[in-house]
């Protein structure tokens, strides 16, 4: 289980628990930016979901009612036509009909939430981490399963002002995000190191051709066959299907390579949790540290230096741990009670 971001210690990006016996597995990611060498060489993309489903968080969509009574004087004005179409009676609205209750408040579009976090995420690693400063924005699943429109390579000043309407093809039908990840795959297999943002609601289509060749992509890293990639899905909106996300994160390669991390976006407290995965335990935030069990038992020592990524082991039945390191007791709930 990973911990939602708005349950985790500021000091802290990630926190997963797994329950193992008697026993629950802590690893931890700390809020530590990228220096030196880790920093060198990453390309970064953003790839924006355009199906059908987010038409509503790009605005696109009408919320609301028409009473029953405007509704049969729409009908009299002929701005709402019945058709029979294989058996069924449709519905037809005119513009007029759209128009009219729009402006008596009757249907309200609803808001445009894609483009803040686009704006938001673009812009941040295009500054923060891409080795030109610049990050290659793309929407996928539109127009058809396997569709992408390309936005272009932009700098970060660029991103925070780019306005995300929606593809200008059609919004697509099927929500395959395999193609969009090939893409990335293909165009940067010679950077050093990449990132890649994917922002959806986690509705997908293909997640088992996904998960197979996720696999496949860990293995060539695994064996230095390619360089490291990194992937991190995004969900926003208010019907985010986080279980597809979640069984991508927790997929098992086989290898040591992590290929997925996912997010929930009004969850994150910090646009750095974003690079939650990318430190490694050789990144060394403290020179000791002490971590103890919610009844006050030792259960780590790190004598040699603490990591920026590391793990131990709490009792089953511990609600939380502290983290005493450099004169801080940094105390970290994993259950609610």
């Amino acid at each position: 289980m990973q911990l939602p971001s708005n349950m985790i210690h500021k000091a802290f990006s990630e926190i997963d628990v797994n329950e193992n016996g008697n026993e629950l597995e802590v690893s931890y990611f700390t809020m530590v930016g990228l220096s030196g060498e880790k920093s060198e060489g990453w390309k970064t993309g953003i790839a924006i979901d355009a199906s059908v489903s987010m038409m509503g968080e790009f605005g696109k969509e009408l919320r609301g009612t028409v009473p029953e009574d405007v509704k049969k004087k729409y009908m009299k004005k002929k701005w709402i036509q019945t058709h029979q179409h294989d058996g069924k009676t449709v519905h037809y609205w005119k513009e007029e009909a759209f128009k009219d209750a729009i402006s008596n408040g009757y249907l309200q579009p609803t808001d445009n939430i894609v483009e803040s976090e686009a704006r938001k995420f673009s812009s941040y690693i295009a500054d923060s981490l891409d080795l030109d400063g610049q990050t290659d924005i793309v929407y996928w699943a539109c127009n058809n399963d396997s569709g992408l429109e390309e936005i272009g390579v932009l700098d970060a000043q660029h991103c925070k002002t780019l306005e995300f309407k929606g593809p200008k093809c059609n919004f697509g039908t099927v929500t395959n995000l395999l193609p969009v990840v090939k893409h990335f795959e293909q165009k940067y297999r010679l950077a050093k190191r990449g990132l890649f943002v994917f922002i959806t609601d986690g509705q997908l289509n293909d997640l088992k051709e996904l998960k197979n060749y996720t696999i496949s992509l860990a293995k060539d890293i695994a064996s230095g066959k390619r360089e490291f990639f990194k992937a991190v899905l995004i969900g926003i909106g208010n019907e985010i299907d986080e279980n597809q996300m979640v069984e991508l994160d927790d997929i098992d390669t086989g290898t040591d390579v992590d290929i997925w991390d996912h997010k929930i976006a009004h969850e994150m407290k910090d646009m750095i949790e974003i690079f939650a995965e990318l430190v490694d335990e050789n990144t060394i935030i403290a020179p000791f540290g002490t971590v103890y069990d919610s009844d006050g038992n030792v259960v780590k020592k790190f004598n040699d230096g603490v990591p920026a990524k590391g793990h131990f082991i709490l009792p089953k039945d511990s609600t939380y741990f502290i983290l005493e390191v450099e004169g801080q007791s940094i105390k970290q709930i994993i259950r609610r009670s």
